[in-house]
């Protein structure tokens, strides 16, 4: 697949698409939110024993939160480049699954275990299949302006930088 296809592939996406992507991050901050009530309930009369118990899964929590509220803002930025945004929001998506998946384990580890890997498994099996699209994605991002364009060669940069300064 040239690059052409896979950047015509990805600006050609469809509304579709777009809407089961809100409405995953639509689930997962809801099943987030809701978590996150019941383990407010279950550790409220604890003086930070849900730190002392789960530090490991609470450290691991506030790193994929950061990491999945970057990756949406990356996104939902303007000017994010097309061949990476499919990449970036695998990455969100992956990141809500995930956070949620750490607050089951805290409220009921078997279960949270059991889903870990189930997830686990999918991502595995959607890495495995996509990892093509992804390679390229990851190496085309790099060598395009934030408009799809190549970048300039630095004698075209060198001449639009001296057009500039003649214009001044």
């Amino acid at each position: 697949m040239s690059s052409n296809n896979f950047s015509n592939l990805l600006s050609e996406r469809s509304e579709q698409e777009l809407r089961f992507f809100k409405q995953l991050l639509t689930v997962f901050g809801f099943s987030f939110s809701f978590l996150l009530a019941l383990i407010g309930l279950k550790y409220q009369n604890s003086d930070g024993a849900l730190f002392h118990e789960h530090s490991v899964i609470m450290v691991l929590l506030i790193i994929d939160v950061c990491t999945g509220t970057i990756a949406l803002a990356m996104v939902t930025l303007p000017n994010s480049h097309n061949s990476s945004l499919l990449l970036v929001e695998f990455v969100c998506l992956i990141c809500g699954a995930i956070a949620c998946d750490l607050l089951i384990l805290i409220l009921v580890p078997p279960f949270g275990w059991f889903m870990f890997i189930i997830c686990a498994f999918g991502f595995v099996c959607i890495l495995y299949s996509s990892y093509p699209q992804i390679l390229e994605s990851v190496w085309q991002a790099p060598s395009q302006t934030p408009n799809g364009s190549p970048m300039p060669t630095s004698n075209e940069a060198e001449t639009q930088m001296a057009e500039m300064g003649h214009n001044v």
